[in-house]
């Protein structure tokens, strides 16, 4: 049975950076084929009246957007550029933030054909007083691309705010209507400059789908556009654009978009990790998780739309929906729009083809779609339906380029509004808005009425699987075999062959932000065609669909990795949770460990004699507070105060829940094995985690991730040493949330494990804080970072609490500076002041409660209350 609510279908507020998750309330109506679009927007430019926001990777002046035929022959209708201008003249604020094409101010043979096209566009916008950018700001791979097409129009009547988003520029060749009849209306590219600035020549028919969208997701993609026009660095550097490297800031709140209908939006993009939203930040990969999760998501049908169709991360989704019974059906393009690189997109596709017949066999289709005279109709849509649930309109195309490289606009919707339909004979409610679309996009394709195609199920078995159906001759199942002369099916099989078996064997594994598959099809082209020539296919694959490694910077941290195999890239999207699975597989990442192996319980006997020796000689608390500099008492005492929750200075500022909260988290114990850690820290590191309440199950509360988290000792098992750490503990929680700018604050105390050898692993990692040195601030490990300048502190909260953390490990001990440390805390302590006491292990049951008894006493010095002491676990066998 489909499920129609929102919540199963879209990323939870975890995985997506918009608040919220995605907006109720919305009224979208999809726009098939260029003319529905360009009619409908040519209606919004001649009314807009507040601000106009374009995006675009390609426009044309001269494209009319309401192209007729009059009297006289001649093709008529309103320009675009005649229809922005009008509306800057009417006081409406116009921006463009348009991709600066390589080659924009080169001659005409040297320079894509739309290049001239988007710097003219600019040039009109700025003549008429508005703004334009050509935008380079990309992510340094070869033949990126700004490839967002989005529009938006804000208006003083609020309830008339609308945005557009698809697949479609505003440009020559896009228009065109569903009947794809070589209409006379439509304008096609030209050859220019008398044939010396030649490209390629426009298709026979265009289809394509644009979303009009009305309601409150018209404020998230107006902050999509806020968010890269607001980019401080300059747009482009090249000295003939300077004119177009930036404008005003867009500022002021976004625009009110009151409810206009009943669908859910959620708004997800593509922006290349290492160039966003600054440099070396974590980009956003929001488009291909919401595409992956909505392929897991299905049951009964997967039906895709887009021109390329090339191996990505949705392959292996799609495998594994067609292995479950899931019906899927693409429709492509059937040429490739670069004739000069057909053959390698051909090779491309067919690998995509291989694996799915292979996993889904009758279940999987793949058809293109032609005219009457045999020419294609180049699909351009970006398009994912699932279950007539589950719709997904936007720019991104079904390749790695626009999952993880190109800057992409995606959006999807879900109908709170239900119909009822048939899904394999059986009656089923659906959402509208979905099951709508695709009765649409089938009736065209397969020029069938709209009732014939109702059912999903039986149109797959009856109508696409039989199609061409007479007197039809639009849809054709498309061919992607390769000559039998060519190599490419064995070297697929034998790719197939190698990437199944070395899921089971523990091989190296290869360095993050490098695809597997693609790793080994390279060596067996090597093998088969030779080093130069699978070194030279590959680099032309790569420069249409980089999935050998996503960017620059994930390759960068892929040979830093491969040289230092410690370290870890902090690069978010760079598919950790296929690599984890794969290492664990291996035996490559720390298992439980066995605590009744003879051999380990001598080595830590040893461990634990040498460690209580040289911490008698050598205490390592000793030489943090002779190297700890503070200016004075009262800077020391106050180091970590966070209770001023208006302080102006943000890092220690900690920001509140809608109730005035502030949240801390805490963990001990951690160090075992890699999944347990690993999961733990996952879940800490999600922005909410959902519980069920404990007095009513069926109530669910949303807990906001710690500002705070507390380490409450014993971080790697069994012996702190640098490797153990870096396996047990900087490893797994890195991973979970990889950032290069963390913003919550990491506190830890030592356990006895941490005191293993001598507290040094533990001081290099959590005490690196030096104010002479780093400013205070430490090593971070995920999206935490350390703070602390010793092995013990003590931390004022809001609303006149404390959480002290000593370290009494070492043989009991309470060392004369820390005790000198917690005392003059204490002097800064009030009557009332609220402390929670944070142990490695519970004191109130062995010899160290003389020192615990100490902390307390110290504590309640001048009349502060000690509300609770956290503690990790007593080390003992009686669990097993």
């Amino acid at each position: 049975m489909p499920v129609v609510t929102p919540e199963y279908w879209f990323l939870g507020p975890d995985q997506t950076r918009r608040k919220p998750a995605f907006t109720r309330g919305n009224a979208a109506t999809a726009l098939i084929d260029g003319m529905s679009y360009m009619a409908d927007l040519h209606a919004e430019l001649a009314r807009c009246d507040g601000a106009l926001l374009i995006a675009g990777w390609r426009t044309s002046n001269e494209q009319r957007l309401d192209p007729r035929i009059g009297a006289d022959g001649g093709l008529h209708g309103e320009r675009l550029d005649d229809a922005v201008t009008a509306a800057a003249k009417r006081g409406c604020k116009v921006k463009a933030l348009l991709f600066n094409v390589p080659g924009t101010q080169a001659p005409g043979p040297f320079r894509f054909w739309h290049a001239k096209e988007n710097y003219e566009f600019a040039r009109m916008v700025q003549a008429a007083g508005g703004e334009a950018i050509l935008d380079s700001r990309l992510a340094p791979v070869p033949a990126s691309a700004h490839h967002q097409k989005f529009v938006v129009a804000v208006s003083k009547e609020v309830e008339r705010n609308v945005a557009y988003v698809g697949g479609i520029d505003v440009c020559l060749d896009r228009w065109d209507r569903p009947a794809h009849d070589a209409a006379a209306e439509r304008q096609q590219d030209v050859v220019r400059s008398a044939g010396i600035e030649t490209h390629t020549p426009s298709q026979p028919g265009w289809h394509d789908v644009q979303v009009r969208i009305q309601g409150p997701a018209v404020t998230q993609i107006w902050q999509v556009f806020q968010s890269r026009w607001n980019d401080p660095r300059p747009a482009n550097h090249h000295p003939l654009l300077a004119a177009f490297r930036g404008g005003s800031p867009l500022e002021g709140p976004p625009p009110v978009c009151p409810p206009a209908g009943s669908q859910a939006v959620q708004v997800n993009q593509t922006l290349p990790a290492g160039a966003f939203p600054r440099p070396g930040g974590p980009g956003e990969m929001s488009v291909a998780r919401a595409h992956e999760h909505a392929i897991d998501q299905a049951q009964h049908y997967i039906y895709v739309e887009d021109q390329y169709v090339w191996p990505c991360s949705l392959v292996e989704r799609l495998e594994r929906a067609l292995e479950r019974g899931v019906h899927v059906l693409m429709v492509v393009a059937r040429d490739y729009d670069a004739p000069g690189l057909a053959g390698v997109a051909k090779r491309l596709r067919h690998e995509v083809f291989a694996r799915l017949h292979k996993a889904g066999g009758e279940r999987f289709q793949m058809l293109h779609i032609e005219r009457d005279d045999g020419k294609q109709v180049y699909v351009h849509s970006k398009v994912l339906i699932v279950d007539d649930c589950y719709a997904s309109i936007g720019s991104a195309n079904f390749n790695a380029r626009s999952l993880t490289n190109d800057t992409e606009l995606q959006i999807g919707v879900v109908d709170e509004t239900l119909v009822e339909t048939a899904i394999d004979g059986a009656p089923q409610k659906v959402c509208c808005f979905a099951h709508e679309l695709r009765c649409a996009l089938w009736a065209e394709h397969l020029e069938q009425p709209v009732e014939a195609v109702r059912d999903p199920i039986a149109a797959l078995r009856e109508l696409w699987g039989k199609a061409p159906i007479a007197p039809s001759r639009r849809a054709h199942r498309h061919d992607a075999s390769l000559s039998i002369f060519n190599l490419d099916p064995i070297a697929e099989y034998v790719t197939t062959l190698i990437t199944e078996r070395m899921a089971h064997l523990p091989l190296v594994p290869l360095p993050p932000g490098v695809n597997e598959r693609s790793a080994v099809k390279l060596a067996v082209d090597a093998m088969l065609r030779g080093p130069q020539a699978a070194l030279l296919m590959k680099a032309v694959e790569e420069l249409l669909n980089p999935d050998l490694a996503p960017s620059v910077a994930n390759l960068r941290n892929a040979v830093a990795a491969a040289i230092r195999p410690d370290s870890v890239p902090a690069d978010p999207e760079d598919a950790l949770g296929a690599q984890i699975i794969a290492l664990l597989r291996r035996g490559k990442l720390p298992q439980m460990v066995d605590w009744f192996d003879p051999g380990l319980l001598v080595k830590i006997g040893i461990r634990d004699m040498i460690s209580g020796t040289i911490g008698q000689y050598a205490d390592q608390r000793l030489m943090q507070a002779a190297s700890d500099h503070p200016a004075s008492e009262r800077e020391l005492a106050l180091r970590y105060d966070y209770a001023n929750l208006y302080d102006p200075d943000p890092a220690r500022r900690l920001a509140t829940d809608e109730k005035g909260r502030v949240w801390i988290d805490y963990i001990a114990d951690l160090g075992d094995g890699f999944e347990a850690t690993y999961a733990m820290a996952f879940l800490m590191a999600r922005e909410t985690l959902e519980v069920a309440d404990a007095r009513a199950p069926k109530e669910r509360h949303a807990l906001p991730a710690g500002q705070i988290l507390v380490m409450g000792g014993d971080q790697a098992y069994p012996q702190a040493t640098q490797q153990e750490y870096q396996a047990r503990l900087v490893d797994p929680y890195s991973w979970a949330y990889t950032t290069d700018q963390p913003a919550r604050k990491l506190f830890a105390i030592p356990g006895n494990h941490d005191w293993y050898d001598g507290l040094n692993a533990f001081s290099s990692l959590f005490t690196s804080a030096r104010d002479r040195i780093s400013g205070g601030i430490g090593k971070h490990l995920g999206a935490w970072r350390c703070h602390q300048h010793r092995s013990y502190w003590a931390l004022k909260l809001p609303y006149d609490w404390w959480i002290w953390g000593p370290d009494i490990q070492l043989e009991g001990n309470l060392d004369d500076p820390q005790r000198d440390y917690f005392d003059i805390v204490s002097d800064h302590t009030r009557p009332g002041d609220k402390i929670i006491i944070c142990l490695a292990e519970p004191s109130w049951h062995h010899e160290n409660y003389d020192n615990l008894h100490e902390i307390s006493m110290l504590a309640r010095k001048r009349g502060a209350k000690v509300c609770a002491v956290l503690a990790g676990d007593w080390h003992h066998y009686s669990r097993y």
